[in-house]
């Protein structure tokens, strides 16, 4: 078929691009991105770590793994008064609550403000 495309999910729509642009899009991330950063997506990650860990993989301040862990937001393993994160479970319950919320994310400074900060 000549008109097949590779759809790649994108907030809440979809980038149509033919084989090739995909070919050249890929090749051109590879390029651009260091091999350590692509090396283990971040979806195959199963780690266990404590927010430490968490906020180094994904730039994220501890400070909002242990709130939401509080809330019972994200998935999260206590053992005692320790906490852990199975980086996974952690990142596919954030996208399938960003999918439900319709995509909206929660940043940081709205955080923040909602705690008069």
């Amino acid at each position: 078929m000549a008109d097949q495309h590779v759809l790649i999910p994108f907030r809440d729509e979809f980038i149509a691009l033919s084989p090739e642009q995909f070919h050249e899009a890929l090749e051109l991330g590879r390029a651009l991105m260091p091999a350590q950063a692509h090396a283990t997506p971040a979806g195959d990650d199963n780690r266990i770590v404590d927010a430490a860990g968490a906020a180094k993989i994904t730039d994220v301040p501890e400070t909002w793994f242990l709130e939401q862990a509080r809330r019972g937001e994200i998935p999260h393993l206590k053992f005692g008064k320790y906490v852990r994160f199975n980086i996974r479970d952690v990142l596919e319950a954030v996208s399938v609550r960003q999918q439900s919320h319709g995509n909206r994310s929660t940043n940081i400074t709205e955080i923040k403000s909602r705690r008069g900060k």
